[in-house]
């Protein structure tokens, strides 16, 4: 009895696990963020790096999907038959245990929100049915709008957009025509106001920025694109207003989490899902990038911000190696001081603890990174960084560096390079642009090895250095020694037939209902989306009445009627505006949202 006493204590006296929000950017580049180019406008992630710690070493996979599954499986990609992306029928194994239903145990609520892409033809193996009490936005790879959602499965169209608590399963309505960024903000923020404080949140918010729009290109509110008038071609603003409305979004969130009193108790993590593409995002200084297993294409754009971090260690880079599988156990061993249980799937876990090492500033517990393997079900490249070296045995892509553009010195209108905006709207689209002639011929005849903290950027292979031949020897033992234990495709259904029919049943949901929804949701009266309509304006971040009466004073409506010229007013007065307590995200609320 006193036993059973002590432990209740011990465990009511104790504060509660850390919040975690967990913010995954699509096809983020390595030089897309201002902290590094000094052009794109995102104070808000700007700040978090800045004041947080700066993962320098930070692996992930070349494409989308498998890096996803890599973060909610703990595991290496190839190891869960993750080799690629591999469309509709690829889905992770339902003998893994994802990363939400692992915080339960420690009473964690569990939201997750945006795109999905680890598998969706059957219930079972969408959000709610995997350890998340609640879902909102999209299972596939892309959407075919940021503004109307339109997906498709087996030849059918439907509204890619679900709005699923437990085990009800259905589409989100009255979501077209609000653009996507606003959308998932806005769900995360009431999520997080009406967040029951006795219990942690878990929170994995996948924005679909900066993803293309499927078929179509990058995609912004025009006002956000005019912001950028010196940037020169179309794609590239589209690019940078995406990115600084992410950046208004991700500050929502934050601003959330204070009011609600939950920030003194909240990891904030943010990386990307792979590198860049090259068509309409920036790696440099790196090589390669989405698609490639150059560093432009694997070392993704990563920080960590908490205020249980100790002072010394904020603000710092931390060169530790990190793999997306690392925050399985991070999240659940080191915050929620949890223990992995001994079976989370037929094969073992590959992520590390990092928690200790970064609240420490110390020597990651990982020296290694796999990136791919050749065996009987895939037959390709190899890539393993062990130490400082990088091998690569095969083709490993499209070898580019692109540098950030020049500034125009006159401002350019957006449409002057093909950008086009939705008649009737403010939809700006970028199309996609030629990333430039197709370099396949580095590494493609022979294995290369670099030594990357001396050569961050691939360009003096050691191989054919007999110094370096016992070295190669070893890691290509190490790469066909581990490949040997990885999985097959992580296929869905074996059967064609079944696969066949899975996706007929998703068409009779779609012509019923009008949204993409697995193919055994039960068929019922829910009614098709609403109509099109215009984009809903953002969420304004709230301002100091301080800076409020300072902007009023400077640049008043009456003279600066339109958001344009208000805010070059207020970027021009920044240094009297910062004075008074004005940050540049108040700049944007002034302009965009107190307007008569």
């Amino acid at each position: 009895m006193f036993f059973v006493a002590c432990m209740f204590f011990t465990w009511t006296a104790l504060a509660l696990p850390p919040n975690i929000v967990h913010f995954v950017i699509d096809d983020l580049g390595y030089f897309d963020l201002g902290y590094k180019n000094g052009v794109v406008q995102t104070p808000q992630l700007d700040q978090l790096v800045k004041e947080g710690i700066q993962l320098t070493s930070y692996y992930t996979f070349k494409v989308c999907a498998p890096a996803r599954a890599s973060i909610l499986t703990g595991r290496y990609p190839w190891s869960i038959g993750y080799y690629n992306v591999g469309g509709t029928n690829e889905g992770v194994n339902l003998s893994f245990s994802l990363l939400p239903e692992l915080l339960k145990p420690a009473n964690y609520s569990t939201v997750a929100i945006g795109k999905w892409h680890v598998g969706a033809l059957l219930q079972s193996y969408t959000p709610t049915f995997r350890g998340f009490d609640y879902y909102f936005g999209y299972y596939a790879a892309a959407t075919k709008s940021y503004w109307y959602h339109g997906g498709e499965v087996g030849g059918c169209s439907g509204t890619d957009f679900s709005n699923n608590t437990g085990t009800q399963v259905g589409g989100a309505l009255g979501e077209n025509g609000t653009y996507s960024t606003h959308a998932f903000t806005n769900y995360a923020v009431t999520k997080i106001k009406t967040h029951d404080k006795n219990n942690p949140l878990y929170m994995y918010l996948a924005y679909q920025a900066t993803h293309d729009a499927a078929g179509s290109g990058i995609q912004a509110p025009l006002t956000t694109v005019d912001q950028y008038p010196f940037i020169i071609n179309d794609t590239y603003k589209v690019q940078a207003a995406t990115l600084t409305e992410l950046d208004w979004g991700i500050s929502n969130v934050t601003s959330a989490l204070k009011q609600a009193g939950m920030w003194n108790n909240t990891v904030i993590v943010v990386t990307s899902d792979n590198g860049g593409p090259l068509p309409h995002t920036y790696n440099w200084p790196l090589r390669g990038g989405k698609h490639t297993y150059w560093e432009g294409g694997i070392r993704g754009e990563a920080f960590v911000y908490s205020e249980l971090l100790p002072v010394s260690v904020r603000g710092k880079k931390w060169d530790g190696m990190v793999h997306t599988s690392d925050w399985y156990t991070t999240f659940v061993e080191g915050l929620a001081e949890l223990s992995l249980p001994s079976n989370t799937g037929p094969r073992p876990v590959d992520g590390m603890n990092i928690w200790p090492a970064l609240m420490t500033g110390g020597v990651s517990p990982r020296n290694e990174v796999i990136s791919q393997v050749q065996n009987d079900y895939w037959n390709d490249t190899q890539v393993i960084r062990s130490g400082v070296f990088k091998l690569l045995i095969g083709n490993p892509g499209d070898s580019n560096r692109i540098p950030f553009p020049a500034l125009s010195k006159q401002p350019v209108a957006f449409g002057k390079s093909g950008g086009i905006v939705e008649p009737g709207t403010g939809h700006a689209t970028g199309p996609g642009m030629s990333d430039g002639p197709y370099n396949k011929t580095l590494c493609t005849k022979s294995p290369c090895l670099f030594n990357l903290k001396d050569d961050i950027t691939e360009s003096h292979d050691l191989a054919a250095d007999p110094q370096y031949a016992p070295l190669i020897k070893n890691l290509t033992k190490r790469l066909e020694n581990v490949a040997k234990s990885a999985m097959p495709f992580a296929k869905i259904f074996r059967d064609s037939k079944e696969f066949k029919a899975a996706k007929e049943a998703i068409c009779k949901i779609i012509d019923q209902t009008g949204f993409v929804e697995p193919a055994d949701v039960p068929l019922g009266p829910t009614p098709p989306p609403t109509p099109l309509g215009p984009t809903p304006p953002p969420t304004p971040v709230p301002i100091p009445p301080e800076c409020e009466t300072a902007m009023e004073k400077i640049c008043p409506h009456s003279k600066y009627p339109d958001e344009t010229t208000c805010r070059k007013c207020c970027h021009t007065n920044k240094s009297d505006l910062t004075s008074d307590g004005c940050k540049p995200k108040h700049f944007n609320a002034y302009c965009t949202f107190t307007r008569n």
